[in-house]
């Protein structure tokens, strides 16, 4: 009988068990931030093992993305960002100054992908962005850092 082994994996209320003659298995990772109890059991002619004890799988979180890069154009400002590992929607945060050194009036809005424009802001305002990942979940990783402030010229 070739041997066997069993791995066991419980990640909150989730929990699977799959047997594989395989040396190595490679298991799904619990999501950004978690931590999986991974056991394993091993089988051959005198019968099965008991299960080890559990030992815990740490997935750490992603690092935030870099500050996104704003560009002052009319009729709105162009935010670019860096896209993080598996993430296509993200969450943007807007602050405005009328002098870019008090900044009030937080706003946030969606987007995909590693662009967006806001077409909202008005000449002689300073704003400044920063993204968050948006997991399927809907939580949210970790923010960027703020961008450098950019304005829309004036008409």
């Amino acid at each position: 009988m070739p041997s066997v082994g069993s791995l066991r994996s419980t990640t909150g209320s989730q929990r699977f068990t799959f047997t594989t003659s395989a040396t190595t298995a490679v298991l799904p990772m619990p999501r950004a931030g978690a931590t999986a109890d991974i056991a394993i059991r091993a089988q051959n002619t005198a019968g099965w093992s008991d299960w080890s004890a559990p030992a815990p799988v740490y997935n750490p979180m992603p690092p935030a993305p870099g500050a996104p890069t704003v560009t002052g154009t009319s009729p709105g400002i162009s935010i670019a960002w860096r896209l993080t590992t598996a993430h296509t929607n993200y969450l943007i945060e807007r602050e405005e100054s009328p002098d870019g050194q008090r900044w009030n009036h937080p706003t946030t809005f969606d987007a995909s992908g590693g662009w967006a424009f806001d077409r909202s802001p008005q000449p002689s305002t300073h704003y400044r962005y920063r993204v968050a990942p948006v997991n399927p979940d809907g939580s949210l990783e970790p923010w960027s850092s703020w961008s450098q402030p950019a304005r829309v010229p004036s008409p």
